[in-house]
């Protein structure tokens, strides 16, 4: 009787979450794209022969001898994911770097070595930012917008 009944609504309520499910995942991904279609003039694609892997930049701030400055750059990978790639010319041997936006943070992870850092953080602070590198800069510092 009861338990044959519920046995048989099991997959139908199943099916219907499910249902709901992708349903919720279809407008969150229309909400995405809308989103990523207008930011997408704003960003300029970086990927060159020698590159492994490309990544999205501010067009405004986009450089393309970046290593070779001092500066912070916010990037998005191919997947999506945002990261800082920080540069210091002449070397101070700065080691991390950490970026704020009064409201959110974000640090890349020290390293054992002075050298270039940078980090995947998964996080996405809203410009503008400030720069705090853990090395005392004797001149000032700028951070690209994050796309």
């Amino acid at each position: 009787g009861l338990q044959k009944e519920g046995m048989a609504l099991r997959p139908k309520v199943i099916e219907k979450a499910t249902l709901l499910k992708i349903s919720t995942n279809d407008s969150l991904m229309a909400l995405d794209k809308v989103d990523a279609d207008r930011l997408k003039p704003k960003l300029k694609w970086v990927k060159t022969p020698r590159m492994l892997e490309g990544y999205w930049v501010a067009s405004e701030g986009y450089n393309p001898s970046f290593m070779s400055t001092t500066a912070i750059q916010g990037r998005v990978s191919e997947i999506g994911e945002f990261y800082i790639v920080s540069s210091a010319k002449p070397s101070i041997g700065h080691t991390s770097i950490s970026l704020s936006d009064g409201s959110a943070s974000v640090s890349t992870h020290t390293t054992g070595k002075a050298t270039t850092a940078s980090t995947a953080a998964r996080s996405s602070p809203s410009p503008p930012l400030r720069a705090t590198p853990s090395a005392s800069l004797p001149w000032p510092t700028q951070a690209s917008p994050s796309p």
